[in-house]
């Protein structure tokens, strides 16, 4: 009789195949489970940059208006201002109860709240 060792060889190797394919396939599914995560991060990281980016109030007109010191001299100063502002593009509603508009002019700032508002806010 011939002694055959070849079959101990091919167990072998099917061996080592087989916990290469099931290695293979929990990095695979690592990888996936990472990749879906860093996806639904990435989304919501998106969705609020949009959301900080579009949600600014536009100035479209600034108008200062003076007053009459005599009938034919004017003021040197500014004693109403009319502020023209709209929403960005986007951008979510405003609640104008809840809306502070600051001005200043690098040495004096005021906070204008919308007349009806019974919010006040110091200067």
């Amino acid at each position: 009789m011939k002694k055959d060792e070849w079959a101990q060889v091919g167990i072998g190797t099917l061996i080592v195949f087989t916990s290469m394919v099931l290695i293979a396939a929990v990095a695979a599914s690592l990888l996936i489970q990472t990749s879906g995560t860093l996806q639904q991060k990435a989304q919501s990281t998106g969705k609020q940059a949009v959301a900080e980016v579009s949600s600014n109030l536009v100035v479209k007109n600034i108008e200062g208006i003076r007053a009459k010191t005599s009938s034919t001299n004017m003021s040197y100063t500014a004693d109403m201002l009319k502020l023209k502002v709209g929403l960005n593009v986007g951008s979510s509603p405003v609640d104008i109860y809840q809306l502070v508009i600051s001005i200043t002019d690098g040495t004096n700032k005021n906070n204008l709240i919308y007349a009806a508002s019974s919010n006040t806010y110091g200067n």
